[in-house]
C-alpha cells in the first residue's frame, strides 16, 4: 500500500465519522425541518430527511423499488470513486484528498440509508438576493 492510499483510507474514515457524528448530533438537537441561520443570507443549518437523492429526485416512486435504485446508484458512485481512486495512484495528493473526501460522503449516506431508510442532511446553501429584479420580486 502506498502512502497516497493510506492518506486516502485515513481521509475517508475521518470523514465517515464527522458524518456520523454530525448527523447524530443534527438529529439529537434539532427539530425536523428546524432551521438555524449560520451565515444569514447564504449558509443555514436546516434539518431534513431525504428519502431520495440529491434535491429530493427519486422521493416518490415505490419504496421497496426506490431502496434498490438507491442502493445500486450508491454502490455503483463508490464504485466508480474507487475505480478513478485506483487508476488516479500517481496523481496530486489533492486529487486522492478529493476521491476520498466524496467517498467517505458516499459511504455515509449509504450508512444512512441502511441504517434509517433515508438519508439525514442539514447544509443549506443559498443565495438571498437583497434587491428586485423585476416586478414579480
Amino acid at each position: 500500500m502506498r502512502g497516497r492510499d493510506l492518506f486516502g483510507i485515513c481521509l475517508t474514515s475521518a470523514v465517515i465519522g464527522l458524518d456520523q457524528i454530525t448527523k447524530w448530533i443534527v438529529d439529537q438537537e434539532m427539530v425536523l425541518h428546524e432551521s438555524i441561520p449560520v451565515i444569514p443570507g447564504f449558509l443555514n443549518m436546516t434539518y431534513v430527511r431525504n428519502t431520495g437523492v440529491a434535491f429530493g429526485l427519486l422521493s416518490s416512486p415505490d419504496p421497496g423499488l426506490r431502496s434498490i435504485l438507491l442502493l445500486l446508484f450508491s454502490l455503483v458512485a463508490i464504485a466508480v470513486i474507487l475505480i478513478f481512486w485506483f487508476k488516479s495512484r500517481q496523481a496530486h495528493l489533492l486529487l486522492i484528498a478529493a476521491l476520498g473526501m466524496i467517498l467517505g460522503g458516499a459511504i455515509g449516506n449509504l450508512i444512512d440509508r441502511f441504517r434509517l431508510g433515508e438519508v439525514i442532511d442539514f447544509i443549506d446553501i443559498y443565495w438571498k438576493m437583497n434587491q428586485k429584479i423585476g416586478p414579480f420580486t
